[in-house]
């Protein structure tokens, strides 16, 4: 079992960032990512450092990786992970605005295909508001290889949810486009 463990926020050397850690089913720490482009919506560039590692762990043949909130945004981000042989990279939490959620959704679906990988959102959080006003509502996803998706949670819902990631999906992907190319 690994748990990606969201984002939280350390100061290591006087210097805050925001990681994802990635841990064992004992709670030890295997890696970790770090948040590259902390939100500027969000206000927390006036406070987190940009980071600069990008993480991947090994569960059974499957290679999962991180990558925090709003650097999904950034496509060479998700790319990077790949090219180490990512076949799902997980998106742990994304804050994102209800209003822009199927906007959220849309991007996890392109990032997936692009890539031939799966993509999970867990958009997390519910019941508050961005500093503009903006509700925050949940609502995540998992997007296949495929350009689907194989899991959406509606907004606001709260709870448990499971899927089934096929590594079919993925070899099918991979032959049809070519793969990425592993560095």
């Amino acid at each position: 079992m690994i748990i990606g463990g969201g984002a939280a926020y350390v100061n290591t050397d006087g210097k805050n960032t925001s990681i994802c850690p990635m841990v064992n089913g004992r709670g030890g720490l295997i890696n970790y990512s770090e948040k590259i482009y902390p939100s500027k919506a969000t206000g927390e560039r006036m406070e987190i450092s940009a980071g600069r590692r990008l993480g991947i762990v090994e569960l059974g043949n499957w290679r999962i990786g991180c990558i925090i909130c709003v650097d999904a945004v950034y496509p060479e981000l998700v790319r990077r992970i790949a090219m180490h042989g990512a076949d799902l990279i997980t998106n742990p939490p994304s804050s994102i605005s209800a209003d822009r959620a199927q906007l959220w959704r849309s991007l996890g679906l392109i990032r997936a295909f692009e890539n031939s990988t799966y993509f999970a959102s867990a958009m997390g959080g519910t019941g508050y508001r961005y500093p503009d006003g903006r509700d925050v509502l949940g609502g995540g996803f998992v997007a296949s290889p495929n350009g689907e998706l194989t899991l959406s949670i509606e907004l606001g819902a709260e709870g448990l949810f499971t899927t089934v990631l096929n590594r079919y999906e993925l070899e099918y992907a991979r032959a049809r486009r070519g793969g990425i190319l592993m560095i």
